[in-house]
């Protein structure tokens, strides 16, 4: 895609908006998810609750209200 958006910078100081973004690399995910699995990368001190699939509507409103970190639904368990 070749969108573009023109701002000024003086708009934004002066309206005092906020630019939140995020970037994701396209082919990083299949990586990543096979890094998880092998044990090269440690995600244990972020994930504060592992759950089944029936507890999903609890430890999804807890982490709306902020009481969870990242929460891992185990499927099929």
């Amino acid at each position: 895609m070749q969108a573009t958006v023109s701002l000024r910078p003086y708009d934004i100081f002066r309206n005092d908006w906020q630019i939140i973004g995020s970037f994701a690399l396209c082919y990083t995910f299949l990586p990543a998810i096979a890094w998880l699995a092998g044990g090269v990368v440690d995600v244990s001190e972020l994930v504060s609750h592992q759950v089944g699939p029936q507890a999903f509507s609890e430890v999804f409103h807890a982490f709306a209200a902020g009481k969870t970190l990242k929460v891992h639904v185990q499927i099929g368990h």
